[in-house]
């Protein structure tokens, strides 16, 4: 882990990800997508959301990630 001020939800990301492998060197892209998206939580977790501010930004990150619209 990076370092003790990780959340829980940056701690859970990386438990998870580790018990499926994905830092292994025999993953896809030899392991490099992990530590990416854990960079990504870190930087989630790091805003503090609320339960509902979070699901709207998910959402919202979703679909932007997803190239789409937002508008008709």
């Amino acid at each position: 882990m990076n370092n003790q001020e990780d959340s829980n939800l940056v701690k859970h990301a990386e438990r998870e990800m580790r018990l499926a492998g994905l830092f292994d060197k025999d993953a896809d892209y030899d392991g490099a997508l992990a530590p990416v998206v854990l960079d990504m939580v870190r930087k989630f977790s790091s805003y503090r959301h609320s339960g509902t501010s979070a699901a709207i930004s998910i959402a919202l990150l979703e679909k932007l990630l997803r190239f789409e619209n937002l508008t008709p």
